[in-house]
């Protein structure tokens, strides 16, 4: 979350509307409500004008680009969030570009994008250390820890995670904890995955358990932040965790509360891998056509969208074809994979262009 620098001098009424509809989407962010951030968003970027102080310009395009990432928009996300760069580049506000960058690579990582999104989170870490505090270098390990992590490299991406859970616990920032509790949670969830779809069972149950106490530790911190997006969060690593951990039933119980409370938010992103975490469970479960539903029902939340997520259920969908020896439906799927490639590729460029333009 960014801070506020004091504003000095006079403060005209445009201002102080530009200030309180800050302040009103900051709030809202840190209470989960991102409908209603960005609405308060919008109406900052309408009153933004020439003379605004670069940094209110900043925390309004900053502001956008979460509000739209919980929201699903990860496009307008995307664009929001290189505004921001460059604004806090252009204006020498080191701390804000940090900033920036650290949420820039969050969005890379969400477009499928892991090189360009571990290449700026890189870029976030060393800045973090110029700058110094433990929340803030926390973060860096967080998003680096993250991108490592899908991309496989699960040793790495462990080390970076510790670093950012050791940086969280100095900083006594509740939130700082969370975050890097939650994403060493679904690391080694991932992890465990990969170890069933390769039949090393041992190996699946030795990252489901170590992740559990991380796991019960990150639900223990929820009554005192307030924030429905980070309980979501929470809950669908627990419930995966329970699946993992021989207890499926309450695995899915606690996915289809985490999901009622993403739709009831508008949590569109959190509420498509909540259905990927039910098709997961379900197929490995040997109940292939309630997995078969829920990538369905997911696909079509992501069918615009060159996420991550997308090529994630297809993933799985493969795996589901494969499990029924159903090869022209798989082979259909590849197909649709391939034509994902293809238009990440497209992306690239256009992310190209976000990140030059004006420079």
């Amino acid at each position: 979350m960014t801070t506020t620098q004091p504003i000095t001098g006079d403060i005209s009424v445009s201002d102080s509307a530009l200030l309180d509809a800050l302040h009103a989407s900051r709030h809202a962010l840190d209470q989960g409500h991102s409908r209603l951030g960005l609405e308060h968003a919008q109406v900052a970027l309408r009153l933004l004008e020439p003379g605004t102080p670069d940094i209110q310009s900043h925390q309004t395009h900053r502001l956008l680009a979460q509000h739209l990432y919980q929201l699903g928009q990860l496009d307008h996300a995307l664009e929001q969030a290189a505004m921001a760069l460059h604004q806090a580049t252009d204006a020498g506000l080191s701390s804000e570009r940090q900033d920036a960058l650290a949420m820039l690579s969050l969005l890379l990582l969400e477009q499928g994008l892991l090189e360009e999104g571990l290449e700026v989170a890189l870029e976030a870490r060393e800045l973090a250390g110029q700058l110094g505090g433990q929340s803030r270098i926390s973060w860096a390990h967080n998003r680096i820890a993250v991108c490592l992590g899908y991309a496989g490299r699960y040793a790495e991406s462990l080390e970076h995670i510790q670093a950012a859970h050791r940086h969280a616990l100095q900083s006594e920032d509740k939130a700082t904890v969370l975050s890097a509790l939650n994403n060493g949670v679904a690391i080694r969830i991932e992890q465990a995955f990969d170890a069933l779809a390769s039949e090393q069972f041992a190996e699946a149950d030795a990252m489901a358990e170590a992740a559990w106490p991380w796991a019960n530790e990150a639900e223990s911190m929820l009554p005192a932040l307030f924030d429905s997006y980070r309980h979501v969060v929470t809950q669908c690593n627990l419930g995966e965790l329970r699946g993992l951990l021989g207890a499926p039933l309450e695995g899915m119980e606690r996915l289809e509360q985490a999901l009622d409370r993403a739709l009831a938010r508008g949590y569109r992103r959190a509420a498509v891998t909540l259905k990927h975490a039910q098709a997961r469970m379900s197929l490995y479960q040997g109940e292939h056509d309630a997995a078969e539903r829920y990538i369905g029902e997911a696909l079509v939340q992501t069918r615009h969208s060159w996420s991550k997520d997308r090529a994630r259920l297809l993933k799985l969908l493969v795996q589901l074809h494969r499990a029924r020896h159903d090869a022209i439906a798989k082979a259909q799927v590849e197909a649709a994979m391939q034509q994902w490639e293809a238009d990440r590729l497209q992306l690239r460029h256009r992310v190209q262009h976000w990140l030059h333009a004006g420079s």
